[in-house]
């Protein structure tokens, strides 16, 4: 009995043998099929990273919200686009920049596939509507993504940004920008939600925040040396100004 005592509360059943009416107790065995919890600790739980569980409600405001800023992923890239197109020149703006900014979204990007990665599992029972309004924002990171991207090669495609290197840095861009979202769902497999995993989307995320507090510092220094905005939009800046 003396060793009974010793056992944690939680683990200990009130059971009445077959053959007696004296009760006994019985250590419970953990579940198999579900791994111990993890611990906080480290840089993920000091940069608050957790996994965000399946079940989580969204609210219609929420999910109206997501497919908002889905759509202004677009909307607020276009006013760019356009201008490049129209004055056929990419004078003013700094490929530097607009690099720095993709690889802080893509950071982002990655980083929310791995604490959603349950979400993203359950997406095979669930219906496909359920799934979409828990991953707006993966959708949003995906479209800020390739809209950049290909805003990077447009500046690229005209003068006076038309230089090799300049299209070699484009090119490598969008090649680093596949591999980090490739690796995302590759760690996640290795290890949902686990310590190490989270260690990794910390990583990630800390990079982000590094990327956007200096990426707009070549687009500054840019400006300043032509002496305006030129091929700058106004419209652009300020939307993704506001965004972030």
């Amino acid at each position: 009995m003396s060793s009974l005592r010793n056992l944690p509360l939680a683990n200990r059943f009130l059971c009445i043998g077959p053959s007696s009416a004296t009760p006994y107790f019985m250590t419970a065995s953990p579940s198999p099929s579900s791994p111990p919890p993890q611990p906080d600790s480290g840089l993920a739980a000091l940069l608050g990273i957790t996994c965000v569980e399946p079940d989580k409600h969204i609210s219609a405001f929420g999910a109206c919200l997501g497919f908002f800023l889905a759509a202004a992923a677009i909307v607020a890239i276009a006013p760019q686009y356009l201008k490049i197109i129209r004055l056929r020149s990419s004078y003013g703006l700094s490929p530097i920049t607009m690099v720095t900014v993709v690889a802080h979204n893509t950071f982002v990007f990655a980083d929310t596939i791995i604490v959603k990665w349950k979400i993203v599992q359950s997406c095979s029972t669930e219906g496909a509507f359920h799934c979409t309004l828990r991953l707006l924002d993966c959708a949003q990171l995906a479209l800020t993504v390739l809209t950049q991207q290909g805003l990077l090669f447009l500046i690229t495609a005209y003068a006076p940004n038309t230089l090799i290197h300049y299209r070699i840095v484009a090119a490598a861009s969008a090649v680093a920008a596949a591999g980090l979202v490739a690796s995302a769902p590759v760690v996640s497999n290795r290890g949902t939600c686990t310590q190490p995993t989270l260690v990794v989307a910390g990583v990630y995320s800390l990079s982000a925040s590094f990327l956007v507090m200096c990426a707009y510092v070549p687009q500054l220094f840019e400006t300043y040396r032509v002496g305006g905005a030129y091929s700058l939009s106004y419209a652009t800046t300020f939307m993704l100004g506001l965004g972030r």
